[in-house]
């Protein structure tokens, strides 16, 4: 398989992708009027990006639980699951022709 045919190529909207992925987290919630529609922990004003990157800066849970000790494990967990399910972006798969 040559590069070109397995190249994949994104138009998903992000803003859908967004909707989608939080549809199965509850701790998880997005609201155009809030931060700016940035998916964010539920009841709070913090956004998933800020939860991965205290994760980036204090390597565990409970290192961003120091952060913001407002959370608990599972709002943290959701926000983990929720940036793999954007990273993984499904996307409809289209055969590839192998002639």
């Amino acid at each position: 398989m040559t590069n070109e045919k397995a190249r994949r190529e994104y138009k998903v909207e992000l803003s859908a992708l967004f909707q989608e992925a939080a549809v199965d987290l509850p701790e998880i919630w997005i609201d155009p009027e809030r931060m700016a529609g940035a998916p964010c922990i539920k009841g709070t004003r913090i956004p998933v990006f800020c939860v991965l990157r205290s994760i980036i800066t204090h390597g565990s849970i409970q290192g961003v639980m120091k952060d913001y000790p407002q959370l608990n494990p599972d709002q943290v967990v959701d926000a983990l699951y929720f940036a793999m399910h954007v990273i993984e972006c499904p996307l409809p798969v289209e055969p590839i022709d192998a002639t």
